[in-house]
């Protein structure tokens, strides 16, 4: 029995993925275009995932990504034909002009599904609905 179990456990926790830091909306709050700077940006929320800088601007993205396997995956034979995975991930980008200052931002969150067989396509967590604005740029 305790075989099972922690067998159980294993397949649970190799079911998920995380990558990055997840910024959400309510974190953007505050930012000011023409105040904020590159600093008080990284001092909030950490270092980001990537920089660019062009032509005098910095473009700095917080990228993250969580992806979950669909437990049918896991039933055998049943996983061929409704398996599948979900991912959702969220994409925050600050522009930052030859002054230092914010000249904008954008969030954009996106929710996909990779199925087999019949499962093919969509999303298929429902508790985990879209925002009723899922790109917001300031």
């Amino acid at each position: 029995m305790k075989g099972i179990v922690i067998a159980a456990m294993a397949l649970a926790l190799s079911a998920c993925a995380t990558v990055g830091k997840e910024i959400s909306q309510d974190q953007l709050a505050g930012f000011k275009e023409g105040v904020t700077t590159v600093n008080d940006v990284i001092e909030r929320l950490g270092a980001p995932t990537s920089t660019t800088v062009s032509s005098g601007r910095t473009v700095m993205v917080y990228s993250f990504m969580h992806s979950q396997a669909r437990p049918a995956s896991f039933i055998p034979i049943v996983g061929a034909f409704a398996g599948g995975a979900d991912v959702r991930s969220t994409m925050v980008s600050f522009v930052f002009g030859d002054n230092g200052k914010l000249e904008r931002y954008s969030h954009t969150s996106t929710k996909t599904g990779a199925g087999t067989g019949f499962a093919s396509g969509g999303y298929q967590k429902p508790d985990m609905s879209l925002p009723q604005e899922a790109v917001i740029e300031r």
